[in-house]
């Protein structure tokens, strides 16, 4: 449980620190954040391709040879040419803001029906409408703006996220764990408490 509860708060620091710099800083987080993703594939690339060599003659290593060449393409892709993937990622987050935006509907839908007069249904049923609302935000602010505000929106998100991590990894009461039982959908996973 020690270890479960170390991860969540190193996760949700991480959410908090990516989420703050999106928001103050969106386009160079971003380039950083794709540089990273850039150098993380071709690193990945290298080992697989490593690896190929290692097992070429003992089976039928085709498929790692492939796997490598394609995380080696992606990298160099993402590295030399961030800014054609920056714009990538904007045009392409408007429909994935649109099927998070969807995801969270349904949430907040399947929170409602079932409701359930515990203390933990009111803070799922809380977290259900900051992200729905958050939702409803993004969609306003897509219809006349550029994808720096989108970046901005997800750095919200991504705030939000992490500080409803820490509060949950922090407080884990009886009634989160009673609706976890229940089967209602929240956004973290309590163990049971020792």
């Amino acid at each position: 449980m020690k270890s479960n509860k170390i991860t969540n708060i190193i996760v949700a620091i991480i959410l908090l620190v990516a989420g703050a710099l999106l928001l103050i800083f969106p386009e160079d987080t971003l380039r950083w954040i794709i540089l990273i993703v850039g150098v993380i594939l071709i690193l990945t690339g290298l080992f697989k391709l490593k690896d190929y060599f290692d097992i070429r003659k003992k089976i039928e290593a085709t498929p790692i040879l492939l796997s490598s060449i394609l995380l080696l393409l992606l990298g160099v892709i993402f590295v030399v040419f961030t800014g054609f993937v920056m714009s990538f990622i904007l045009t392409f987050g408007i429909i994935l803001s649109i099927m998070v935006g969807i995801s969270i509907l349904f949430k907040f839908v399947v929170t409602i029906m079932n409701y359930s007069p515990t203390k933990l249904w009111k803070i799922s049923m809380l977290s259900s409408t900051i992200f729905l609302i958050l939702a409803i935000v993004m969609f306003i602010m897509l219809i006349n703006s550029n994808g720096v505000d989108l970046i901005r929106i997800i750095g919200i998100y991504f705030i939000i996220e992490g500080i409803l991590a820490l509060v949950e990894t922090f407080y884990p009461s009886e009634t989160i764990i009673e609706i976890k039982r229940e089967g209602i959908i929240i956004e973290a996973d309590i163990d049971d408490e020792e």
